[in-house]
């Protein structure tokens, strides 16, 4: 900063002045010369910046004269040139000054720094240091009034910006990619080196918006092509959406920051969880997904629905015949049900004579002993004692009453199954190939259990075993607690789409006999029977665990060929699940170890027994009925043989 000699001081004699202009009381005159530093006279707007009123005043071009307030320190400058100066008026009227100032001009084409304006001097490199060719934008905070500029091939832009605010930097078509404050500082200049990856793709993070870089490997680590991410916000749920995957498998999702998001992919819902920090930067985060090509997952699917569908034309066949078989042994069933009556009439009869007989035994005990000279207190001794036995005899009675019941019904149920199962291998169904019920509850000693059953049309041959195995163990597991559930009742159903958590056709059995379960499983069954492949399995898990009490073991038997129509329920349930997979001879179903793992519980077919009671890693393979499968991405994979 050049500080101004004075020529003349202070002269108040107005005649004195050539000049059109006159110093006056709050003004006072300046009179100046302006050349370059070879002594030639440059005609040119000088500009005069007051440092305490902040206000700019400017001449035109060949002006030599100004009139400023006093009682201001003003900094003098030009627009083509570094050099500027400064002078101190102070506040005594009528003052006048006569000056020379001096300004290089050779510099051509270049930006001057003004007290008002700051030089911001950008390079945008990548982390190779080589610059990018973008249009930059800034976008004052205050007005909103944008400045724009474009660095070269080195990545460098010079602008000259009003100072005194704060600055949004939009690169390209990123908006507020960066951001710059401008202090007020006179003839500031400002360098700020952006990094910015042009291999990052079409998106680029802000400072309010983070980008999510995606890479889609499947199983076999090859890039998966043309897969489409949703990233949903936990705080306000709204969803963001990625572009494609190309050939790379790179995919990428701009979202805000200063909030978590769960990533869902078509067919793998919440596989990963992750948060964004609030504090205004550049996030660039890299996330790895391996899991199924969507191609992939539709063949498995596919392939499932194939086995279902050849199923479940098996079992409306099967369930044809059965009706048949069913009316025409209605006459014999009539008879055999008679027949039993009448055993059971004759059984009773018997047993009250027996009781009828000791009752006379024991009476006549009593008449012998009131003949003979015994003391009144033998007498009521013998009263007591022979009412006690006469009791206990009448409570045996009945409990043997009840057993024989208990045992003539179970026995029924064990008999009708086999009359069907019979029936059914002279009609050439391999109904016996698949005992995984009886298998499963055989190695397993559970306690006081709660039962959730899939009792759709699919699940026939499984009932009927489940039904011996209880008719059976009935003594045993008089505490077991039963939920039935059909995917919702066909003639209660209102919303035909079965909406997630409201599907209903779910039925209870507390503490019920085999005569009870019976019942309530031929209503859940001819109430519903499915109608399509996926079950509200998850919805009759959180009804059973919400209305059932007193129970230890949360058993859950299932048809391994459906799907879970309403997995996405699963983040509700916090108790351990123990899956019981009918039909899963060839491949288990992925959503059935997905929830057995993440509910710390444990997955049953016929041959074995899988528990859940460590932490799997990613990428570790796991091998059940000889086929392995992955866990990646919180997710199960099926891998191809």
């Amino acid at each position: 900063m050049k500080i101004i000699f004075f020529l003349f001081s202070f002269v108040f004699l107005g005649q004195l002045f050539a000049q059109n202009l006159q110093p006056v009381d709050d003004k006072a005159l300046l009179q100046f010369t302006t050349n370059n530093f070879e002594q030639k006279k440059l005609n040119i707007p000088i500009y005069f910046f007051g440092k305490k009123s902040k206000k700019e005043y400017a001449t035109k071009e060949n002006d030599t004269q100004i009139l400023l307030p006093l009682g201001d320190t003003y900094i003098i400058y030009s627009k083509v040139a570094i050099e500027n100066y400064e002078i101190i008026i102070s506040d005594a009227p009528r003052q006048f000054y006569n000056l020379l100032f001096q300004f290089d001009n050779t510099q051509k084409n270049r930006l001057y720094a003004t007290p008002s304006e700051t030089i911001v001097q950008i390079k945008l490199l990548d982390h190779k240091n080589e610059g990018s060719k973008q249009i930059l934008t800034f976008v004052n905070q205050q007005n909103k009034k944008q400045y724009k500029g474009v660095t070269d091939e080195k990545g460098f832009l010079e602008i000259l910006l009003p100072n005194q605010s704060k600055y949004t930097i939009d690169v390209g078509i990123t908006k507020n990619y960066s951001q710059i404050e401008l202090p007020f500082l006179p003839f500031d200049k400002i360098v700020k080196i952006l990094q910015f990856e042009n291999e990052l793709g079409n998106l680029q993070p802000s400072k309010d918006s983070a980008l999510f870089n995606l890479t889609y490997l499947d199983l076999y680590e090859k890039p998966v092509k043309d897969e489409v991410f949703e990233a949903i916000s936990i705080k306000t749920k709204k969803k963001y959406i990625s572009t494609k995957t190309g050939k790379d498998g790179k995919a990428q999702i701009k979202v805000p920051i200063g909030d978590t998001y769960t990533l869902h992919a078509k067919y793998f819902k919440n596989f990963l969880e992750q948060k964004v920090g609030a504090k205004p930067d550049l996030y660039v985060l890299a996330l790895n997904i391996r899991a199924l090509s969507s191609a992939d997952w539709e063949k498995q699917v596919a392939e499932m629905k194939k086995h279902e569908q050849k199923k479940e034309e098996e079992w409306i066949k099967m369930q044809k015949e059965l009706e048949a078989y069913h009316l025409e042994k209605e006459k014999l069933e009539k008879q055999r049900i008679a027949k039993e009556k009448k055993e059971e009439e004759q059984y009773f009869i018997a047993a009250k004579l027996a009781m009828q007989k000791r009752r006379t035994q024991d009476s006549l005990v009593y008449v012998h002993d009131s003949l003979t000279n015994i003391t009144e207190n033998e007498k009521k001794a013998r009263e007591i004692k022979l009412q006690a036995k006469l009791k206990m005899q009448v409570q045996q009675q009945n409990d043997s009453i009840k057993t024989i019941k208990e045992n003539i019904t179970n026995a029924k149920v064990r008999m009708k199954i086999e009359e069907e199962r019979t029936f059914l291998r002279k009609k050439g169904y391999k109904i016996e190939e698949d005992t995984v019920i009886l298998n499963v509850f055989r190695r397993n000693d559970w306690k006081n259990k709660l039962i959730i059953v899939d009792v759709t049309g699919s699940m026939y041959s499984y009932l009927n075993q489940f039904k011996s195995w209880y008719s059976s163990q009935h003594i045993k597991n008089k505490n077991t607690q039963f939920v039935l559930f059909n995917d919702g009742d066909d003639n209660l159903r209102i919303n035909p789409r079965k909406l997630i958590g409201q599907t209903g056709g779910i039925y209870f059995c507390s503490v019920c006999d085999m005569k009870d379960l019976t019942v309530q499983l031929e209503k859940a069954r001819s109430n519903g029977k499915g109608g399509d492949s996926p079950e509200n399995d998850l919805e009759a898990v959180i009804k059973a665990i919400d209305t059932c009490k007193n129970y230890q073991e949360i058993i859950l038997v299932v048809d391994n060929l459906s799907e879970v129509r309403d997995i996405d329920l699963l983040p509700q349930i916090k108790k351990p699940l123990k899956i019981v997979l009918c039909g899963a001879s060839n491949s288990i179903n992925t959503q059935y170890l997905n929830i057995a793992y993440k509910t710390k519980g444990s997955v049953h077919t016929i041959e074995g027994d899988l528990i859940f009671s460590s932490t799997l890693t990613q990428g570790q393979i796991i091998v059940i009925q000889g086929r392995k499968y992955m866990y990646s991405n919180n997710q199960f994979f099926l891998l191809a043989e």
